[in-house]
C-alpha cells in the first residue's frame, strides 16, 4: 500500500523513456495524448528519412530502370513523393496501389518476379540498411536469389534509411 499523498503533490508515476503523466487508466483520454506525444518524434525520423530516399532511388537509377524492394513494405520510402521515382519499373508489383486499393500495391509471385528481374539489365534495389536478410517468404526469397546470381553491386548511394543500391548484369557496372 502507497502512503497517503501530500498537498500539492501528483499521483504521477513513471512513464516510457521517462516521461512523466499521470496515472494510467484504462481509456483515460490524457494517457492517450502522452502515448501520441511519446510517438511523435519516431514519426517525424520516418518522414525525414522518405523525404531522403525517394531522391536517393532515382539518383541510383535512370528511366526506364527496375525496382525491386525488399522486403516489400519499403514502398512506403516512396509513397510521399511517387513523381520522385517517376520513369523507374516496380518490376515485383502485380497491381499498383490504386488498382489494388491497398497501401503497398500486390506484388506478382514468386517465379513472376524471378523471371522478371532476370530479365533485367539493371536493378535499383532498395533494402534495410544492414542490405537485407533472407526473405519472410518466397517472393522476398526470389529477389535475393536472383540479385546474388545475376547481378554485381554498382554503387549504394548515401542516404538516411533503407540501403538503395544499384545492380547491373555482370560487367556491366561501367
Amino acid at each position: 500500500m502507497r502512503p497517503p499523498l501530500l498537498p500539492g503533490q501528483s499521483a504521477a508515476r513513471p512513464r516510457a523513456h521517462g516521461v512523466r503523466g499521470p496515472a494510467r487508466r484504462d481509456g483515460d483520454a490524457t494517457d492517450r495524448r502522452w502515448r501520441l506525444l511519446l510517438a511523435v518524434p519516431q514519426v517525424l525520423s520516418a518522414v525525414a528519412d522518405a523525404a531522403a530516399t525517394a531522391p536517393a532511388v532515382r539518383e541510383a537509377g535512370r528511366p526506364g530502370d527496375a525496382v525491386v524492394y525488399l522486403p516489400r513494405h519499403h514502398r512506403m520510402w516512396v509513397l510521399p513523393t511517387p513523381g520522385t521515382v517517376a520513369g523507374l519499373r516496380d518490376i515485383a508489383l502485380d497491381s499498383g496501389p490504386d488498382a489494388s486499393h491497398t497501401l503497398y500495391g500486390v506484388e506478382a509471385s514468386a517465379r513472376v518476379i524471378r523471371d522478371r528481374m532476370a530479365a533485367e539489365p539493371r536493378i535499383v534495389f532498395v533494402t534495410d540498411p544492414s542490405g537485407g536478410a533472407a526473405g519472410s517468404d518466397d517472393r522476398e526469397a526470389a529477389k535475393l536469389s536472383v540479385i546474388r546470381s545475376h547481378f554485381e553491386k554498382c554503387r549504394t548511394v548515401p542516404n538516411r534509411g533503407p540501403r538503395v543500391t544499384l545492380y547491373a548484369r555482370r560487367g556491366q557496372c561501367g
